[in-house]
């Protein structure tokens, strides 16, 4: 496809289509996304208080744009959070850290990190037990999931533990992400006026000192074989010199964000979904009666647990933990046809190609066999992508799946996860798909095997 910048005058292309302006919804702030979606098809702009914004959410558009980051650079809202890691980098810097990190995330290396997955579930199910809240109180699956996510995050890929401060980082990680939404989303922050900026500030500030915290005590520690030791032992590419506390500061950043907060949140719509769906609930303590009969898996489990696997797969097509990534113009260029003009900000909108009627039958269904291996192979290129796609590809997403595939069954073997409301969560589109104020569940004791 000729860039804009390459066509004639006399053949210049339409800017896409949609509303000039658009109202945001407080109470769902992702219903204007899907509306222009819908009514204006794969790319359509719209205009804020805010500025021009595009949505793309069409599959061949949407890889055009992820697959070119040198027309399309990644907007720098993150910056705040993860400085300039693996998520925010770009170029050559971009690839030395990717290279000296793909060792750790590579399948056959986080398979060895189950038995510590294993263990984070457990130690969070005593957790709750000892608070109480297993015995029909109140229990916020936002919360917890992320208290069962953390430390596996930090014990495997970084070698270290906080138990102590779990709940803080937790706090700290939602309260910058929140604001960083305002940053990277025009519907968002037209839609939530209050200003954030001094909340953020204070868990910023303290997001910093727990991960130099972890920095100062891991560097004078024995050798491990863990990503912050390779850490220590690299180099930056420009200089040759060692990574500073701030390079490094900044992929334990990247991490705690890849691994611990999207991953929380696929597993609080996995249970919320598991939980709204009696049917796929009975048919995966059927498959984990006949696998696991009561203990916790093995990686040879893990590849029985098919039905498993696909509630999660299912799990992430309807709510994807990144429900879009955004990406800025660096030239005037086009995207199906129109015209982009530079700096414009693009929002890949992956919530909307996973939930597209055009690929997907019944879309806002949960359905997990439609990853079965008899229907997987029909699924469209390019309309699945819950890691992402082209060269930025999530590189947590085999720790993803993992933990998914350890925790879930581990809890639901001794737990019933229940709504506590029949109204249907609200998903917004904070940096990861979230819905305001958690969501309040109970648990119920399933008897003991004997």
């Amino acid at each position: 496809m000729a860039r804009s910048m390459d066509i004639q005058p006399e053949k210049a292309l339409p800017l896409p289509p949609g509303a000039e302006t658009v109202e945001a919804d407080e109470e769902n702030p992702l219903a204007p996304i899907e509306k222009l979606c819908r009514k204006y098809g794969p790319v359509t702009g719209f205009q804020t208080r805010f500025g021009y914004t595009v949505l793309v959410s069409g599959a061949a558009e949407v890889r055009e744009v992820l697959f070119n980051p040198g027309r399309f650079k990644r907007f720098e809202n993150l910056r705040l959070l993860i400085g300039n890691g693996l998520l925010q980098s770009e170029g050559p810097y971009w690839r030395a850290q990717r290279r000296l990190a793909q060792p750790r995330f590579h399948q056959k290396t986080v398979e060895t990190y189950r038995e510590i997955m294993a263990r984070a579930a457990t130690e969070a199910m005593t957790a709750w037990e000892a608070k109480g809240l297993t015995d029909g109180g109140p229990f916020d699956l936002a919360r917890e999931m992320m208290n069962v996510a953390l430390p596996a995050s930090l014990e495997s890929v970084l070698g270290t533990r906080i138990e102590s401060r779990t709940e803080e980082l937790n706090q700290a990680t939602f309260d910058v992400m929140y604001y960083m939404a305002f940053l990277g989303n025009p519907l968002f922050a037209a839609a939530f006026g209050a200003d954030s900026t001094p909340r953020a500030r204070s868990a910023m500030k303290l997001f910093d000192e727990l991960i130099m915290d972890i920095v100062h005590r891991q560097r004078n520690s024995e050798a491990k074989d863990d990503f912050l030791s390779l850490l220590f032992a690299g180099r930056d590419p420009d200089t040759g010199e060692p990574l500073s506390d701030e390079q490094i500061r900044d992929e334990i950043a990247t991490i705690l964000l890849g691994g611990h907060e999207t991953t929380s949140v696929m597993l609080m719509w996995a249970w919320y979904c598991i939980a709204s769906n009696p049917e796929v609930e009975q048919r995966l303590h059927q498959e984990w009666e006949a696998v696991l009969g009561g203990r916790e898996p093995t990686l040879e489990d893990v590849e029985r647990l098919t039905y498993t696997r696909m509630t999660l797969q299912e799990t992430l097509r309807l709510y994807p933990p990144i429900w879009g990534l955004a990406r800025r113009a660096l030239g005037e260029d086009s995207v199906g046809g129109y015209l982009i003009p530079k700096e414009t900000l693009l929002i890949t909108t992956i919530i909307e190609l996973h939930r597209s009627p055009e690929h997907w039958d019944e879309p806002l269904r949960f359905r997990p066999e439609r990853f079965d291996d008899g229907n997987a192979a029909d699924i469209p290129k390019d309309t699945y992508i819950p890691f992402g796609e082209g060269p930025h590809t999530c590189i947590g997403k085999h720790f993803a799946m993992l933990e998914g595939m350890i925790a879930i069954p581990m809890i639901g073997q001794r737990y019933r996860i229940v709504r506590e409301s029949a109204k249907d969560a609200v998903p917004h589109p904070y940096i990861t798909l979230r819905p305001p104020g958690g969501i309040a569940v109970h648990l119920e004791r399933r008897p003991e095997r004997r």
